[in-house]
């Protein structure tokens, strides 16, 4: 392998920020105690 191209960067930054918005919008729903477990019924946070 010869390094990482300018593509590979674009594809890696992309996978970042896609992590980075699920971490907050998991962090928002759960914070939002508007999910429940369906099982149980309690709050999922």
């Amino acid at each position: 392998m010869s390094g990482f191209n300018a593509d590979d960067v674009g594809i890696l930054n992309f996978a970042l920020l896609l992590e980075e918005l699920e971490a907050g919008f998991y962090a928002a729903v759960v914070s939002s105690n508007k999910i429940t477990d369906v099982k149980d019924g309690h709050s999922a946070g």
